[in-house]
């Protein structure tokens, strides 16, 4: 999909503290926190800007290259949640 950056946020589920930082400075709300447990990141809505990451005080969360699936069809990959 053209539509989607080339960048995406990864969030460390095991690592998160879930503190909501990142929810506060995401220009698109493309992160929420899953049942008060660790954030995670709406792929379809990331532009993997970086102020998720910069913002994180427990710097669990990385920009990393979308794969060429995620690209083709966006999905949670390491963020899955049920």
């Amino acid at each position: 999909m053209n539509h989607l950056s080339k960048h995406l946020a990864r969030v460390d589920t095991g690592a998160c503290v879930a503190c909501g930082c990142c929810l506060k400075v995401c220009p698109r709300q493309a992160l929420s926190v899953f049942k008060g447990s660790y954030a995670v990141v709406n792929q379809a809505a990331c532009v993997g800007c970086g102020l998720c990451a910069k913002e994180c005080p427990a710097s669990v969360i990385s920009i990393l290259p979308r794969s060429p699936l995620e690209n083709e069809s966006v999905h949670t990959g390491g963020n899955r949640h049920e």
